[in-house]
């Protein structure tokens, strides 16, 4: 891993999002092969990133936004 960093968004809802940066796009996708899903959680890998955002209070569709802006960046 190179680097990671984490931070929490407050409105309607709360979410925390952690961002790992690994050494590779393969080791990104090995992290997501292998990690274990949780309650309001969701995780994703894009090129050597991966991330997860986990959520309390916060209403389905605007995670599922929330998530598909960060897919795009």
């Amino acid at each position: 891993m190179r680097r990671a960093g984490s931070a929490e968004y407050q409105g309607a809802g709360t979410l925390i999002v952690e961002i790992y940066e690994l050494t590779s796009g393969a080791g990104a996708f090995e992290v997501e092969q292998t990690w274990r899903p949780v309650a309001d959680t969701v995780a994703f890998h894009k090129d050597s990133y991966f991330t997860v955002v986990h959520w309390t209070g916060a209403e389905k569709s605007a995670v599922a936004a929330f998530v598909r802006e960060l897919e795009k960046r």
